[in-house]
């Protein structure tokens, strides 16, 4: 409970403060390199990376340090066909949960959505998940959790994590470097750039 307690003042440290600094938004990606997401397009409907039901598997995000009001997790997946179904078999259910510190359990977040054949992202919003943001946010995905066999299959390019609204990349498999640490969304380095002038000036003058 001391553990706990001393997080949760960390917490209400950082919110406090955090109207005293620039809060950048920051974009985590988790793609190829990491658990199985695609490479490139032309893998969607290789193993290992097109999985079935009984194919579950997790993954870990970056610790995000940097203080923040909002999160939102994107998750970019190809293939999911969750309102086709023929008989006798369910529509493809796809159950993304995030590992909860507090609950120290696994809390589902939501369901896929896309269309067939086609990439698409699903994003559920993340911000009541501070401790397990700054801490590495786990995820972990429960593939067709109707049906027995294998019916559907779904493949995944990549997850995002990104604070205050920041922009995803586009869904599609695009790895270029491997998984690294948040980076600010490139269109804020300008603004907090020009705010620190600002601040320059204003010390300048007084």
């Amino acid at each position: 409970m001391r553990i706990l307690a001393g997080l949760c003042l960390m917490v209400s440290l950082m919110w406090g403060g955090a109207s005293a600094v620039f809060a950048l938004p920051m974009v985590d990606v988790q793609e190829y390199g990491t658990g199985f997401f695609v490479p490139d397009d032309t893998s969607k409907y290789d193993s290992p990376y097109y999985r079935y039901f009984d194919q579950d598997w997790e993954w870990q995000h970056t610790a995000i340090t940097d203080p923040f009001f909002n999160a939102q997790l994107s998750i970019s997946s190809f293939d999911v066909d969750d309102f086709l179904a023929p008989p006798p078999h369910f529509p493809e259910t796809n159950v993304v949960y995030a590992f909860s510190i507090l609950l120290n359990d696994w809390m589902p977040l939501g369901t896929l959505q896309g269309t067939p054949d086609a990439w698409s992202y699903t994003t559920f919003d993340v911000s009541h998940l501070m401790l397990e943001i700054m801490t590495g946010l786990r995820i972990k995905i429960d593939i067709d959790v109707n049906n027995v066999e294998s019916v559907w299959a779904v493949s995944l390019a990549k997850s995002v994590l990104a604070t205050d609204f920041a922009s995803p990349p586009t869904p599609e498999p695009n790895p270029t470097v491997p998984p690294s640490a948040p980076v600010p969304e490139p269109g804020t380095i300008l603004l907090l750039g020009a705010g620190l002038a600002a601040l320059t000036l204003r010390k300048k003058f007084k």
